[in-house]
């Protein structure tokens, strides 16, 4: 579970507006210094800003027809010398490999970039020919052609002639990237650059960069069409994680999408999902659960997708509108997430899902489809040989891979391939949290031993904890206190869709468990036992259920939420001070703040200097007065009860009256704005020894924007600062809400 961020201190140092040639904007622009509740490290950095419009002018479509008179133009030479064996998806060789979970490798030639050189000129509806390996090729017409702003030129079409299929290429002055699709002979010739600079088309299985038909639940099968659209306004705005940089969106509202990948470059309508804003809930829970050890938001809020950083963000567009890949409940290119934007994937490519008529089977789809963009693979059987593995077992603890076929069991899980007959050991978290997509855990809430245990969370005496198992690897410990007697305790894993298998454990001080639960058929689990008085330390993990090899499964997918609850006589419950880490006054101004904490306090006090004028109350923990002297005051509040003391380090800081902001950021002459809570400016934390403009203390989730309009052309120049809460809070600078950079 994250918690409110501790702390948040942002400052701005200089912003400069120099008119110069180096950047054109050519409209007005919104410059945009914002600092969303998300992490501490320093540098200084200048930001050319540029802004020419659109990136390019509207991608123009055409339907397929068949060729021409007009001689078919070559779009690249001939590969040169075959290296390897021709694939044949149909031969027996290759169904033996399947059956006995081994990988075939096909055929691949060496390319000249330079003969991608005349992509550029491309036109829709041109005729052209692209050659394959072995002196075969194939024909199509154009119906996409693009240059965009990052210089990659796209080309897509349609096959035509006695192969059916599809193609895009891409190409830059230095690299080129390219997909042809065959689906009737089940293979793709995928044009890569290799590390090394060679250009090479390799043959392969198109299972192996498109996903094969995801298929529907069978009960559905006969009602794909059969549901009316169900009146909708916007879809709720849901976040798991609204401080990650990575995005998963969930898109319920409709698109018109014309990406080169997609229905041959030409244009879908996609309808909206016909689903209720409760189903959309639920969809959105169950797909929650099932990323949130990593540290990614799932989201319905397009904004955060659109704000996200390509090569970190990813759309799976829920739809009924499957006309462009019929019979299958979903589909994904495999890598997509992170390489978005390179080579033939767009700045926005999408994934899909075609099930909007149950919610379970289209959460299940949408997280097998994001799967596939963080680019896993199929989880099957080799034998008797299955595409998709829909399980085993029954009840709450009847378990399936999400990457195989997860309609059909209530425990869903990332999964290693350890099942019996597994066709492949893709270690589905290590891939998606690795460094291929860059997204990593989530950060941990809680101590992992006795000796880094978290004081347990009460509500009026009572446990109410809430956390996060994010790997196998991972145990939460808590401690707590009690006078003696009978302690109750639940943990329960998330309400809708769990992931996680629970196990609890009482601990004694040396590590000797006192009592233990994990019933074998329940994913939750519960003890009561009596305890002396004493210290006691509180173990919470996933873990499995019986033989993984005989219809169980390991603790390798049970990460997930869980909540604890329950009583322990005379449980600990010492104040927790709740204040924010930063109090920001004005001198000679009134100056007020009050001490808060949980857990009943009876008294207060303060260690450290307060600034001289403000004086407090122990009794109701008010801190009042006028300051008069400008300064920076350590200090720290404590809250007092009958178990003991709760404190918290506190900074509050004195500026000497009002400085404007546009005086604080050096940059007078631009009309400044802040949101609320707002930035001010202040003399203590500077780089020009003079002011500069500091945010406000935010809590979790929260944001605040520094604003200023600049009229170009311009070159933005600033310098800037931050402490806080590494990878959980960001201080980001953008331009017309597109965030370019941030620090953290």
């Amino acid at each position: 579970m994250k918690k409110p961020s501790p702390r948040l201190w942002l400052a701005l140092l200089t912003l400069l507006v120099i008119a110069a040639s180096v950047a054109i904007l050519q409209r007005e622009t919104t410059q945009q210094i914002s600092a969303a509740s998300q992490p501490g490290a320093v540098f200084h950095t200048e930001a050319v800003v540029s802004s020419v419009g659109s990136d390019a002018e509207a991608p123009s479509t055409v339907d397929a027809k068949a060729p021409s008179a007009a001689p078919a133009v070559p779009l690249f030479n001939a590969p040169g010398a075959t290296i390897g064996t021709r694939l044949n998806p149909k031969g027996a060789a290759y169904m033996q490999a399947r059956l006995d979970g081994k990988t075939v490798k096909g055929r691949m030639a060496p390319l000249e970039l330079r003969s991608f050189g005349g992509l550029p000129a491309v036109q829709v509806g041109e005729t052209v020919r692209l050659p394959l390996i072995d002196g075969e090729a194939v024909e199509g017409v154009v119906n996409f052609a693009e240059t965009n702003s990052r210089g990659w030129t796209r080309v897509a079409g349609s096959l035509t002639g006695n192969k059916r299929g599809s193609f895009v290429l891409a190409t830059t002055a230095k690299k080129a990237s390219g997909l042809i699709q065959l689906p009737d002979e089940q293979l793709a010739y995928e044009i890569v650059t290799h590390p090394d600079g060679q250009l090479m088309m390799h043959e392969r299985l198109l299972s192996e960069v498109i996903c094969s038909p995801l298929p529907w639940p069978r009960e559905e099968e006969g009602r794909k069409a059969a549901r009316a659209p169900v009146p909708q306004g916007a879809p709720p705005i849901l976040s798991s994680r609204p401080d990650a940089e990575g995005v998963l969106y969930l898109d319920f509202d409709g698109e018109t999408v014309t990406d080169p990948a997609w229905n041959d470059g030409r244009t879908i309508v996609a309808a909206a999902a016909r689903m209720t804003a409760a189903q959309i809930t639920d969809v959105w829970n169950r797909v929650k659960e099932d990323f949130l050890a990593f540290n990614v938001d799932v989201t319905t809020n397009e904004e955060r997708y659109n704000q996200a950083p390509v090569g970190k963000r990813m759309r799976c567009i829920i739809t009924p509108t499957n006309s462009f890949y019929k019979n299958a409940g979903g589909v994904a290119y495999l890598g997509s997430f992170a390489e978005a934007g390179f080579g033939f994937y767009s700045e926005t490519i999408p994934c899909w899902v075609f099930i909007d008529n149950n919610t379970k089977a289209c959460a299940e789809a949408v997280s097998h489809e994001f799967g596939h963009t963080f680019d896993l693979s199929h989880d099957g059987r080799t034998s008797p040989f299955t595409e998709y593995y829909e399980g085993h077992g029954s009840g709450s603890t009847g378990w399936a891979p999400i990457m195989g076929v997860g309609y059909y069991r209530e425990l869903v899980q990332w999964s290693r391939g350890e099942y019996t007959g597994a066709n492949r050991t893709q270690d589905d978290i290590a891939i998606i949290a690795g460094p291929q997509n860059d997204i990593g855990f989530a950060p941990d809430e809680a101590g992992g031993a006795i000796d880094s245990a978290m004081p347990v969370e009460t509500d009026n005496g009572d446990i109410l904890q809430r956390g996060v198992i994010s790997q196998a690897s991972d145990a939460d410990f808590y401690i707590f206190n009690t006078t003696g007697g009978t302690a109750t305790i639940n943990a329960v894993p998330a309400p809708t869709s769990p992931n996680v298998d629970l196990l609890i454990e009482v601990q004694d001080g040396s590590g000797t468990v006192v009592s233990r639960a994990n019933p074998p058929d329940a994913l939750n689990s519960a003890l009561s036992t009596t305890l002396p008085a004493g210290t006691y330390y509180l173990k919470v993990q996933g873990i499995g259920k019986g033989d993984v090899k005989d219809g169980g499964y390991s603790s390798y997918g049970s990460v997930g939420a869980y909540t604890l609850s329950g009583s322990v006589p005379g449980l600990f419950r010492r104040p927790i001070v709740t204040n924010l880490s930063r109090v920001l006054g004005r001198i000679d101004e009134p100056f007020s703040l009050q001490i808060t904490a949980r857990n009943a306090p009876t008294s207060y006090g303060v260690s450290g200097s307060l600034p001289p004028g403000v004086t407090l109350d122990p009794t109701t923990g008010l801190m009042t007065g006028i300051a008069t002297v400008a300064g920076r005051y350590d200090v720290v509040l404590i809250a007092t009860n009958e178990f003991g003391d709760g404190s918290k380090p506190v900074t509050i800081t004195i500026s000497p009256g009002l400085i404007p902001l546009g005086e604080a950021a050096d940059a007078t002459d631009l009309p400044w704005t802040s949101t609320t809570p707002e930035w001010l400016g202040q003399a203590f934390v500077t780089h020009d020894g003079v002011d500069a403009v500091e945010s406000p203390e935010l809590g979790n989730s929260q944001e605040s924007r520094l604003q200023a309009t600049v009229v170009g052309p311009a070159t933005v120049t600033f310098r800037w600062k931050v402490s806080s809460q590494e990878g959980a809070d960001f201080l980001g600078f953008a331009i017309d809400g597109n965030t370019l950079t941030r620090i953290s």
